[in-house]
């Protein structure tokens, strides 16, 4: 009669340890990260100077031209490019939960190095 209990309580086990591994996989299979918009951000402005659009509207400090090649839907965003010197140009974003993106470049034909920010934020 023992033989039976315990073939009943490991069973029982068997059972407890299979729910629990099976929640546990549905739980995380269901979690989605959260996306870094910081790296949308830099990965979009990589894009932009791969193609060659980027490295002269710095040297410029045409942050409009940057601005308006910038194709991210579900972001607003802005460009502010700033000089080795800390001096900067565009705008900055008045919002809360504001992700920014950064890319330095070198210059254009000289050596005039800028740093390329791109903020994004969404209006909630």
């Amino acid at each position: 009669m023992k033989g039976i209990w315990y073939m009943l309580e490991a069973l029982i086990a068997g059972i407890i340890l299979i729910t629990f591994l099976v929640t546990l996989k549905a739980t995380y299979l269901s979690a989605t990260p959260e996306e870094d918009a910081s790296i949308t951000a830099y990965t979009t402005l990589k894009q932009l100077d791969d193609s060659g659009l980027l490295r002269s509207g710095a040297a410029a400090y045409d942050y409009d031209s940057i601005n308006s090649e910038i194709k991210l839907y579900f972001y607003n965003h802005t460009i502010e490019i700033c000089n080795a010197q800390g001096t900067c140009y565009g705008r900055k974003p008045s919002s809360d939960n504001v992700w920014i993106g950064s890319y330095f470049i070198s210059g254009d034909d000289s050596y005039s190095p800028r740093t390329v920010n791109l903020y994004l934020w969404r209006d909630i």
